[in-house]
């Protein structure tokens, strides 16, 4: 006889999470943190991953009911997909140049995973439509993504300026500051071996 499970009487929503990619053994593997997972559970709800792979876009009737969406884990939203809704608001989409700027601003936060992001947008999209739960572990990040462009566009700006600055100075005026900044380079870096060193043992009589 089999144990009894307990189940409950009622239909428990579902709770939609797109998964993550990695590489384990020179494979690709899918998967969902326990931490989410557990937390869905715990609240009462059933965690249904949508695997992150080709073809998954046209599948997704195939989920419903979707009674919730968990927006999580995974590298940074790919820049390529803010303007995604194509309607040109407010300028959101970035050129080229603003895209290679973000690369070269933060080369070690340069990783996307465009397939998850545009799986994850068609569902959050559903979730506008129908005014469905949104569960936002990155919602502060997407909140503030208008500043970020904000400051980069400030940065550029600066940049442009920089150089039309630079193109007026003579060849002796721009090889003396390319030598202060390289002193004050080497100033920083002393100060800072200096800073990550070891205090010395206190030696008393």
């Amino acid at each position: 006889m089999s144990p009894s499970l307990d189940l409950p009487s009622r239909i428990l929503p579902r709770v939609l999470i797109v998964s993550r990619r990695t590489v384990r053994k020179n494979k690709f593997v899918d998967f969902v943190g326990e931490y989410h997972l557990d937390l869905v559970v715990g609240y009462g709800a059933v965690p249904v991953i949508v695997p992150r792979v080709a073809g998954v876009h046209a599948m997704l009737d195939s989920f419903e009911p979707i009674h919730g969406v968990l927006l999580c884990e995974g590298e940074d939203i790919d820049p390529s997909l803010y303007d995604a809704g194509g309607d040109g608001i407010d300028g959101d989409a970035l050129s080229p140049e603003q895209l290679e700027a973000v690369r070269r601003l933060h080369p070690s936060d340069a990783a996307v995973d465009h397939e998850k992001d545009s799986i994850e947008l068609l569902l959050a999209r559903r979730c506008l439509e129908r005014s469905e739960k949104r569960l936002k572990q990155m919602g502060a990040t997407v909140r503030n993504a208008s500043g970020y462009m904000n400051r980069l566009k400030v940065s550029e700006e600066r940049e442009a300026a920089a150089r039309a600055h630079m193109a007026k100075m003579s060849v002796a005026q721009l090889a003396s500051i390319a030598a202060f900044y390289r002193a004050m380079g080497n100033v920083c870096s002393e100060v800072l071996d200096a800073k990550l060193q070891p205090p010395s043992p206190t030696l008393h009589e």
